[in-house]
């Protein structure tokens, strides 16, 4: 999620920005005829969960001519959502889809690519790479050894990839960052361009100590180290060709993508360091993870087709306060093939980042979007509302109209905080878990 208005929700790593409201009021509606309507259309998550028949179907539906699907979360710290979100990546790489994408730095690629397809990689060594602590979860880790458990049993060419797409990295210059990974490539095979690179990456980095790290940059500051970072691109992207023969062809193209990230990391920081410009910085973090996770798409042959693990307000298609998620760029490149499946809660444990982890969010208040789910879920584990296009009236004119979802990300924040944005268009379908469990953080 993300700060200012977003600082308000506390969402450390997360980014979306928000419209809030402490009192939810959405439209009227007949709540005894939409419950009626919307226990019709709901699916009850059993205690086997995905593996259920039913809800099965519900993945298979929502994957249907889908190059991408994204898969959301409410918090960055719900055990329910990720093992279902787990569940659910495991339906759909059986189903055809190999590039699973996360957001995460995009420093994490090589280390975790690596050990998903059978490095000697330990799993301290794996959780350290993700960087995000909210992702330093036994779901996560244990999605990731499934990953490496099944790319056992494939050929190279059908093998999963793990595809990284956050451009977000404060630790890009430190050991086993983006730029000190991209020195290693490079400079065995050209060394002379290592060096040129590497003069503007040391002056990025001094940069990144003095102002990136605390998000104070002057006009001035902002504008040097992008010029720095579009140079060393654009002497990257020239060489790609005899790089690729050297090198081979995925690695050239990482090194001139990596390069882009480092870009994209700088203007949205540029961006978001000044209050006027900060929507439009997080836009850029938004559109640069839909171009991310497009590249991985390339990089992985004709017909790949992705999940992506990412937090609601990033696989959400939406805009709030002013910018633009990553899921609407993706079904602005994609139309319907891009599919959003969402999560929500009722009420429960969750985890963040913060020393009070496991925190606790209260049941949701009535009136909003997930009060009323609360109603229509008649046990803890929750429902699916199996596609969100498909629901009859009066379902349908209240999922397009009310307003009032609670979305939390990484930090303490407000629980009782909601966002003044409907189920539809945002989500294609949605599992809603009335009651949850804090994630299982792993040290």
């Amino acid at each position: 999620m993300r700060s200012s208005t977003r600082r308000a929700v506390a969402l450390v790593f997360a980014a979306t920005a928000v419209t809030h409201c402490t009192n939810p009021q959405g439209p009227s509606f007949d709540e005894t005829a939409v419950i009626a309507a919307l226990r019709q259309a709901a699916v009850p998550v059993g205690d086997s969960g995905l593996r259920a028949q039913a809800p099965r179907r519900v993945i298979e539906q929502l994957a249907d001519g889908a190059t991408i699907i994204g898969l959301g979360e409410s918090t960055h710290g719900t055990r329910e959502f990720f093992l279902y979100k787990n569940q659910a990546i495991e339906l759909l790489a059986a189903s055809g889809v190999r590039v699973i994408g996360f957001e995460v730095p995009w420093a994490s690629a090589r280390t975790i690519g690596a050990y998903v397809n059978g490095a000697n990689i330990s799993e301290a060594t794996v959780a350290d790479a993700l960087q995000y602590k909210v992702y330093r979860t036994r779901e996560v880790l244990d999605l990731l050894a499934w990953m490496r458990t099944e790319n056992q049993t494939r050929s190279p060419a059908t093998r999963l990839v793990y595809a990284p797409f956050d451009p977000q990295d404060y630790l890009l210059t430190d050991p086993g960052g983006t730029i000190p990974q991209m020195d290693a490539v490079l400079r065995p095979v050209d060394a002379p361009l290592a060096d040129s690179v590497r003069v503007r990456y040391d002056a990025l980095a001094i940069g990144l100590d003095t102002v990136v790290r605390t998000g104070k940059f002057t006009p001035a500051q902002g504008e040097r180290l992008g010029m720095l970072v579009r140079v060393a691109r654009e002497r990257l992207a020239a060489a790609e060709g005899t790089l690729a023969t050297r090198l081979g062809t995925f690695d050239a193209a990482w090194l001139v993508r990596s390069a882009a990230v480092v870009e994209q990391f700088i203007t949205q920081a540029r961006l978001t360091a000044t209050p006027a410009t900060e929507a439009a910085g997080f836009t850029v973090r938004d559109s640069s993870m839909a171009a991310n996770a497009q590249w991985w798409l390339a990089m992985s042959g004709s017909g790949a087709r992705a999940a992506l693990w990412a937090h609601n307000g990033h696989v959400g298609i939406t805009t709030m306060d002013g910018s633009l998620t990553m899921g609407t760029f993706l079904r602005r490149a994609l139309g319907d093939s891009y599919r959003v499946l969402g999560f929500s809660m009722g009420g429960g444990r969750f985890n963040g980042n913060v020393p009070s982890d496991p925190q606790l969010a209260p049941p949701a208040r009535g009136g909003t979007v997930d009060g009323l789910l609360a109603r229509v879920a008649t046990q803890s584990n929750g429902i699916w509302l199996a596609d969100l296009r498909s629901l009859s009236e009066p379902a349908a004119g209240w999922a397009t109209s009310a307003t009032g979802q609670r979305w939390l990300g990484s930090g303490v924040g407000d629980t009782n905080l909601y966002l003044d944005l409907p189920l539809r268009p945002t989500f294609d379908a949605l599992l809603f878990v009335n009651q949850t469990t804090a994630s299982i953080k792993v040290p």
